[in-house]
């Protein structure tokens, strides 16, 4: 979980005994539940490695925001082993608001998730992320971009570009690329084109006879499109060495004194003749 999400609302978490009776599914997760099997034989074996986490509701209710597929696994090993599992320890949040929840929801999957998951989800999840951090703590687009960055376990560029198709790709392309019918790099190429450039082509895409001559589509026009370069950075001068300089400076000044110190002895010592 991200560290600034931590800091800011850990004075709202505390640890606490909870029956599973008592815990609801969080309707907002809408990551797919895969390996609950799989998950309920390692719990068995090894025991529950993390807890889960939970927002307790006015109803006296708990709303799960990580850890729905742990729960899933424990219940499963309660049907088996009726007298078994039926608490756990769990981390749990009270007085949360619905934004709050869903940044502690969201930077748990974010982060968990870095190596695999749904990509349809993740870029959902990533947008949602950070428009809650904005909202919520007054970031800016920047910022929260760091924040969700900083807190990812896979790649940065992953939240860079997702978010970029989340912003700007069409309604139309994106849902072709949540289809699966357009490549994610060709929809991050496509997201950088205007409106207008983005309809037409979309025009041409579903005009065209087959899902080759689609692909083909597709394909000239991410080649034509030509890359954004990055603005060259003016080559900064070499700062003045004025500590080298000073030092000479000092270094001459010193030498100097000594000089007229050595003088000064000499001057003296020829007057008094005895001392010598």
């Amino acid at each position: 979980m991200s560290t600034f999400t931590v800091n800011c609302l850990d004075s709202k978490a505390h640890f606490e005994t909870v029956s599973f009776d008592n815990i609801e599914y969080n309707n907002v997760n809408d990551y797919s539940m895969t390996s609950i099997e799989e998950l309920a034989d390692n719990i068995k074996k090894n025991g529950l490695l993390h807890n889960i986490v939970l927002s307790k509701q006015k109803n006296g209710k708990y709303k799960i925001l990580a850890g729905e597929r742990r729960t899933r696994a424990i219940r499963l090993l309660h049907e088996q082993e009726p007298e078994s599992w039926m608490t756990t320890e769990a981390l749990v949040y009270e007085g949360l608001t619905e934004r709050q929840e869903e940044i502690i929801m969201d930077s748990s999957n974010l982060q968990s998730r870095g190596n695999g998951g749904d990509e349809v989800q993740l870029r959902k999840a990533t947008n949602r992320y950070i428009e809650n951090m904005k909202a919520e703590y007054g970031l800016s687009d920047k910022q929260a971009l760091k924040a969700a960055t900083d807190m990812y376990s896979g790649s940065g560029n992953t939240i860079r570009v997702n978010q970029k198709i989340e912003e700007n790709l069409s309604p139309e392309f994106t849902e072709e690329l949540d289809s699966g019918n357009i490549a994610k790099g060709d929809a991050a190429i496509i997201a950088d084109m205007k409106e207008e450039e983005q309809d037409a082509l979309f025009a041409d895409f579903q005009n065209a006879d087959d899902d080759d001559e689609k692909e083909e589509v597709i394909k000239e026009a991410v080649k034509n499109k030509p890359q954004k370069q990055k603005p060259t950075k003016k080559r900064k001068k070499p700062p003045r060495k004025r500590t080298q300089k000073k030092t000479r400076s000092l270094l001459t000044q010193a030498n100097f004194l000594l000089r007229k110190k050595q003088e000064s002895i000499i001057s003296i010592n020829s007057k008094q003749p005895w001392k010598q």
